[in-house]
This record gives C-alpha cells, structure tokens and sequence, in this order.
C-alpha cells in the first residue's frame, strides 16, 4: 500500500508539473502577442493623407465631403493669403478634426528669399490660421521643398516640424485619376506620408483611393498621430 501511494502521489506530482507547464507557456505566448501587436492585423498599416496649395472654391469642398463620408482624418498644409479668402474652408477643416499645416504665406522658393522674408512667409501664415481658428500651427513644408538651413533654422524658433513626403504621384500634373491611385496603392507602405493637391483630379480619385487603401488593411492618420507631435 505504500509503495503504491508513492507511485500514485508522483502521478499527481507529474500532473500538476505538466498543469504549470502549459500556463507558463501559454502566459509566454501571451507575452509574445503584446510584444508583437501586428500579428495577425491586430493593428493596421498606417498612413498619411495631405493636401497642400489650398484651400479653394472648387476641390477642397469635395475633398472634406469625402473624407467626412469615409471617416478619415488628414493634413491640410495651407497657403497663407487663402485663409482670409476662404475662411469657412479653413474652419470646416479644423472643425472636421483635421491637421493644419503652414505652407508659406504666396508658395515662394523660401530658400531663394531673404532671412526675414522667410520668417514673414511662416509669421503670417501662422497668424492667419489662428485668428481664424485659434490653432496653433505645429508642422509647416516649404512649398518645392525649397528649405535650407535658414529655413530649418527658423522653423525650429516657431516650434514647428518640417514635413516633407515619401509618396509623390504628381496629382498636380493632372495624369488622371486612375494613375494617381496606381502610382499611390502600389507604392504605399506603414508610415507612407502622401504628397496631394487640392486640385479636380485629386478629388475625384480620392473616394477610390481610400477604399482602394483601407482593402490593403491601411489607417488613415494625420501627421501629428503618425509623429506623435
């Protein structure tokens, strides 16, 4: 009888070892999955729609109707002097929760102008958009990518980030609606930041283009959720 309750007693042992084994290894697995939060698509590809030039009377109005439809979030980098013209585009933007971006004041060659000429290009711009909206402007791209030093220089004493793009399917060349999706689904990856234009083509390739992204398993975000700004 006592040798048999040993042998029984070490069974037990045996079970309850093997019972901790597989929580240890299931826990590890658990631990894994955190660790690796893109494992099966429990977090999507991000990437970033922006808009420079506008806005305008004729493209940005079906740009934000479209991206209201489709509840997407994206990046306006607005010419200065447009802000006093277009004033309820500039509103229904940061009242749609988008990003606003400083594009210079009348889209010079900032590298080409004067030290304060190009402060006066951002200054301004700046000021428009918060007497207009009351933000404060955190990112600005020079128009052309036209930025030197002198231009890092003084973006960095207005607190703001220069933002360029990894993506550039030349919308403002009117290639067609079509190609603009191509060249932009076919090259477009996690972080992808995308070069657009408030222009005809672009609003009407944009439905397309974010249903043609989100099938990619793409988030739309603005600059400041992709940088965390």
């Amino acid at each position: 009888m006592k040798r048999g309750f040993v042998v029984k007693q070490g069974k037990v042992y045996l079970l309850l070892l093997l019972v901790l084994l597989s929580i240890q290894v299931a826990l590890a697995a658990d631990e894994r999955e955190i660790e690796n939060p893109l494992k099966d698509g429990a977090i999507k590809k991000r990437i970033a729609l922006t808009f420079d030039d506008g806005p305008n009377r004729e493209a940005t109005p079906r740009i934000l109707a479209t991206l209201e439809k489709h509840q997407v979030k994206a990046t306006f980098f607005i010419v200065g002097w447009r802000v006093y013209s277009f004033k309820d585009q500039i509103l229904q933007i940061a009242r749609d929760g988008h990003d606003i971006g400083n594009h210079s004041y009348d889209h010079p060659y900032l590298n080409k102008l004067k030290r304060e000429e190009i402060e006066e290009q951002l200054n301004n711009t700046n000021l428009a958009v918060k007497k207009v909206t009351g933000m404060d402007i955190k990112i600005y791209r020079p128009p052309y990518a036209s930025y030197d030093e002198r231009v890092l220089s003084i973006g960095n004493d207005l607190n703001m980030q220069l933002i360029l793009w990894t993506i550039n399917p030349e919308d403002w060349r009117s290639p067609g609606a079509e190609k603009i999706i191509k060249r932009i689904v076919g090259n477009a990856q996690d972080g992808s930041i995308v070069l657009l234009h408030d222009k005809k083509q672009t609003a009407d390739a944009l439905p397309k283009l974010i249903l043609s992204l989100k099938e990619k398993g793409f988030e739309f975000v603005t600059i400041s959720e992709l940088l965390r700004i």
